[in-house]
């Protein structure tokens, strides 16, 4: 990318030194202020691993004996996002990406939907495949959607996608499939509902990873390059339950050590490299159909990794499954550095330089920052303003970042071991060589340090189930990352303190209730396969019981 530089053709023939100087001044503010003219990518990759730990992959980690080859390469040749933020959950952070703006704004700043749950995303959001299709693009999903089924109208293809192959809800067993029941679609259309929607029975025994990869080479491979394309390529791996076909597992068998950690870690380990496999050959696909060069891709995990503790009883963190956050605190589920804060890189040849960039980034900025690489308008409906800014222009010349500050989450209603835990908040703002943390409420659980099998190191916990920050906890993670020393009593930093809860603040008066935990439906399981319920324009509103 190059700026333009006109006002050099005719230099001052005569003038004195002094203006001269002043000319060339002027010369060269003009030049910085040029628009740069980088390339625009002709095809955008999203790539969303789930349950993904901050310390799992070789790009984030010194000490992960993980093999990911074709994450290592990409991340090598990217550029790092070494300050990215999501949201502690599964379908808080997917949503966000999907609009650009914060779950308070929609409903889902609470727990995950269940699978029979009479609400998702709400359908008056306008999601980031409707936007790049009005721009042009063809675009398809493959994975995991996890952004509500109740009807048809919730699904993807009548969101944006021309097709999607995966499953609806957030988990199922990766070879049959199921969970609450059979969960597996083909949908090759747009609006591909009751007779088109094709329940995928013969996938049954097949490893969802390696079908998943297969499904994003064969949109690939039959993609009419003249076009531009948005593939949201999202994995089930690396969330729970630990599965994977021996031949993933068997180059990690003993690397670990013994015992049950060890084992999960095995097991974790061969997830990953399968999912590795499949981006290894979706990228050597780009590059033989001459694709690669012109392709934006983003990598993101969609929270931090589930640890295991006495903390995470009764599933509330999948008791933990062999992914790891070390040294950070916490993990999915809470909003400790380890469970917000996740390894993300973007890669685009032509014109990002590689590199490490530490500028303060959100999941909500997704979004604007793509919108704004393929040169199409982030501009939003009245009262759907988004919360997400551009790092387009940041990332071409890994210059600050424009955000400053972000909202971690509100959430008046969360959902604990025993009972529901009380109001919780949290904020960020970097602030020259400070990033400060803000916390309301209770952050976790889960609440450690939890170390993984390959150090010679003990984990660390809180005794109790609760860190309670009343009236508020302050970090400071710039220089305080494992968030180990709690700055409210110092008077020094109360007015820091004081404008973050006055941000907060703001938030909350615009915030829209949860929708968890919703209502159960019948409607929605038949003959042992989860199907949505009838049309959302016949029935009433998310909250109200349905008797179809």
């Amino acid at each position: 990318a190059q700026a333009s530089v006109a006002c050099w053709k005719q230099p001052p023939m005569k003038s004195s030194n002094i203006l001269f100087r002043a000319a060339l001044g002027a010369c060269l503010l003009d030049s910085l202020s040029q628009t740069v003219a980088a390339a625009v990518p002709k095809y955008v990759v999203i790539i969303v691993a789930d349950d993904l730990g901050s310390a799992d992959l070789q790009a984030f980690s010194n000490f992960s004996k993980i093999r990911t080859p074709a994450l290592s390469k990409l991340a090598a040749e990217g550029l790092v996002l070494d300050n990215y933020y999501t949201m502690s959950q599964c379908t808080p952070t997917r949503a966000s990406i999907m609009t650009g703006r914060y779950p308070i704004r929609y409903g889902l700043q609470n727990k995950v939907p269940p699978d029979d749950s009479d609400y998702g995303l709400a359908l008056d959001e306008t999601i980031l495949p409707q936007r790049l299709q009005s721009h042009g693009f063809r675009t398809h999903a493959v994975g995991k959607w996890h952004l509500g089924l109740i009807h048809p109208e919730y699904t993807p293809t009548y969101r944006g996608f021309e097709s999607f192959l995966g499953f609806y809800t957030g988990m199922q067993d990766y070879f049959t499939h199921e969970d609450l029941g059979f969960d597996f679609r083909n949908d090759t259309r747009p609006n591909c509902g009751a007779g088109c929607s094709e329940v995928l029975r013969q996938a049954a025994g097949t490893y969802s990873t390696n079908v998943f990869g297969a499904e994003a080479e064969r949109v690939v491979a039959n993609h009419d390059k003249q076009q531009p394309l948005f593939l949201y390529f999202a994995f089930q791996a690396v969330h729970a339950p630990d599965e994977v076909p021996e031949s993933y597992r068997r180059p990690y068998r003993g690397l670990f050590g013994v015992g049950q950690e060890a084992e999960q870690r095995e097991i974790y380990a061969g997830m990953l490299s399968a999912l590795d496999e499949g981006v290894a050959n979706l990228t050597r696909l780009l590059d033989a159909r001459g694709m690669l060069e012109d392709t934006l891709i983003a990598f993101t995990t969609d929270n931090g990794g589930p640890v295991t503790d006495e903390q995470c009883a009764r599933g509330k963190c999948n008791k933990g499954q062999g992914s790891n956050n070390w040294p950070r605190r916490g993990g999915k589920h809470s909003m400790w550095e380890g469970g917000v804060r996740g390894p993300a890189f973007v890669s685009f040849p032509k014109d990002i330089p590689p590199g490490r960039w530490g500028g303060l980034m959100h999941s909500v900025d997704w979004l604007p920052s793509i919108l704004e690489a393929v040169g199409s308008s982030a501009r939003a409906k009245t009262g759907f303003e988004l919360d997400g800014t551009s790092m387009w222009k940041a990332w071409l010349g890994h210059g600050p970042s424009p955000r400053t500050d972000l909202l971690l989450n509100i959430d008046s209603f969360r959902d604990g071991l025993d009972e529901p835990i009380p109001s919780t908040a949290g904020y960020i703002r970097v602030d020259g060589e400070h990033q400060w943390k803000l916390f309301v409420g209770q952050p976790g659980p889960p609440d450690l340090w939890k170390a993984p099998p390959e150090l010679n190191v003990s984990s660390r916990g809180q005794g109790v189930p609760y860190v309670t920050c009343d009236p508020f906890c302050l970090f400071d993670v710039a220089k305080d990352p494992r968030e180990e020393h709690d700055l409210a009593g110092d008077a020094t930093v109360a007015a820091v303190a004081h404008a973050l809860l006055a941000e907060v603040k703001k938030y909350n008066e615009s915030a829209v209730p949860a929708l968890f935990p919703g209502h159960r439906q019948t409607c929605m399981l038949v003959d042992g396969v989860l199907t949505p319920c009838a049309s959302a324009s016949l029935l009433a509103a998310p909250g109200v019981e349905l008797t179809v």
